[in-house]
């Protein structure tokens, strides 16, 4: 089987010059890509690195780093700039990383590790060149076997605990294969670039455009969070797909049926990361393709799809998860690893191509990985659903007290353990909560400690250095004391309601 960058490299020969990145201010051929990956590996301090850091801005430099990890046969573990300092050192730490690939704005955050950085508009050398570098012999591509570490993407287990999902390159080459299997993605095809590099999406969108000739477009950090201007963006560059949330494809569907145009090149919209309404894509299903889809990271990107366009929608307005992408099996199984008949309740387990190496180190949830007695590897998700009669996946709920938030399953009880660390606060609880578009929020419940002021600012400032934005409870209710039942226990129907109002308001309670 071929590796990554191998399938990277048949793109250049076959398409030297065909856009392989665009961004708002320039375009990078597919053969200067590559040249950009082989001048950025000379500069790593080891020949053959296990693992590296990465942590940058999304742009060129980014994309070329990956590939130059790649490249050196190495695995690479990502991070956002933006994310709280602990987390960054934490995620490098437990992955063992070599070094950090960074640039000049945050090589000051890795104190303890060794860092190189790729500096912005860096310049490929000459072809001519190439042999030769400040650092000597531009080193060789590395050839890697199919189940060498392609990266490491952390996740929340069932435990609360962060995972390292270590991710083969058998389970990247399977997914590309499959994305352009069920989508046709081809050089006629321009991907937009949105997710974070901390989700699998980022490589969905990174690896389904890039070993398949298409082209990545990665728009301005200003705009993101402005759908109209993306849509404008994405039109002026002639976007073909785009995936993301369904709080993106919703604010999507606002747009239109304000009257606003979408993308004229546009022809998928595909939705991952949490459960999509019909609502949220009830004016583009008759102008796009509209895909819904479930990838756990322990999938490697891609486990279910479901066609919207002219299809029927559950009881709760819901779109079911869909059936098995090309080289995965999905399952609806018993505790006893048995599969149950359709409409009856059971653990949604994937296996094939697809699934993981496992997580890493010693790590008690590597028990969620089995091999069926047929041999095949498995991935019990710990999400409860059932099957139709034609073996669609219907998703209903998370087996343990964790929630999907934009796309990011947060374990609660690991939320209220960095909430009582905190010297202000007595006792405390988060629960998780849907608002009127069944979009998942959390609340956090609050008994100050005697004598100590609480304020919220602080307490915000103080958890992100703990959480991520994604784990930030939405609201913070003080509490003289946590309700209990007659047992002792924790009485959740006793807390005070929060309602989250279309505008981010709250009714119910006052919040700290």
């Amino acid at each position: 089987m071929a590796s990554i960058y191998s399938r990277f490299k048949e793109m250049v020969q076959r398409q030297p010059q065909a856009p392989a990145l665009r961004t708002a201010t320039q375009t990078v051929s597919y053969s200067r890509l590559d040249a950009l990956a082989a001048t950025i590996q000379a500069r790593f301090p080891d020949e053959r690195p296990r693992i590296v850091g990465i942590v940058m801005a999304h742009g060129v430099e980014l994309v070329a780093t990956i590939l130059a990890v790649l490249r050196a046969g190495a695995a690479y573990v990502a991070a956002e700039p933006g994310l709280p300092p602990e987390r960054i050192r934490h995620m490098m730490s437990e992955a063992g990383v070599d070094f950090v690939a960074t640039s000049d704005a945050y090589r000051h955050r890795f104190a303890g590790f060794r860092t190189i950085t790729v500096p912005a508009a860096l310049k490929p050398l000459a072809p001519e060149r190439m042999a030769e570098t400040d650092a000597g012999r531009t080193p060789a591509p590395v050839a890697v076997h199919a189940d060498a570490p392609a990266y490491v993407i952390f996740t929340t287990g069932r435990s609360g605990r962060s995972n390292g999902v270590v991710v083969s390159q058998a389970n990247v080459m399977h997914f590309a294969d499959a994305f352009e299997h069920e989508f046709r993605i081809g050089r006629a095809d321009v991907v937009m670039q949105l997710s974070v590099a901390t989700f699998d999406l980022f490589e969905e969108e990174l690896f389904g455009a890039l070993l398949n000739g298409a082209t990545l477009l990665i728009p301005p950090a200003g705009i993101l969070n402005d759908t109209a201007r993306l849509l404008e963006f994405a039109d002026e560059h002639g976007v073909t797909v785009i995936t993301g949330f369904p709080q993106l494809l919703s604010d999507i569907n606002r747009c239109v049926a304000a009257g606003r145009r979408l993308p004229r090149s546009l022809r998928l919209l595909k939705s991952r990361g949490d459960v999509l309404f019909s609502g949220f894509v009830d004016h583009l299903v008759d102008k796009v393709e509209v895909y819904n889809s479930y990838a756990p990271a322990e999938a490697a990107v891609g486990a279910t799809l479901y066609r919207c366009n002219g299809s029927q929608v559950l009881a709760d307005g819901a779109y079911p998860m869909g059936r098995a992408v090309d080289g995965t099996e999905v399952e609806v199984l018993d505790d006893r690893l048995r599969s149950v008949v359709p409409g009856l309740e059971g653990e949604i387990c994937v296996m094939g191509d697809g699934v993981a190496r496992g997580y890493i180190g010693e790590n008690p949830e590597n028990v969620n990985f089995v091999n069926m007695p047929d041999g095949r590897r498995c991935f019990c998700t710990g999400d409860i659903g059932y099957t139709l009669a034609d073996g669609t996946v219907v998703f209903l709920r998370r087996k343990e007290r964790n929630v999907v938030i934009g796309g990011t399953r947060v374990e609660c009880d690991a939320v209220a353990d960095a909430l009582r660390r905190l010297p202000e606060v007595e006792s405390g609880v988060v629960c998780p909560s849907t608002d009127s578009q069944g979009l998942a929020f959390l609340t956090a419940y609050i008994v100050p400690r005697h004598g100590l002021k609480l304020s919220l600012a602080r307490l915000r400032k103080k958890l992100g250095r703990y959480l991520s934005a994604v784990s930030m409870p939405k609201f913070f209710v003080r509490l003289k004391k946590l309700p209990l039942n007659p047992n002792g226990d924790l009485d959740e129907g006793a807390l005070p309601l929060v309602r989250k109002q279309p505008f981010g308001g709250s009714a119910g309670v006052n919040t700290i």
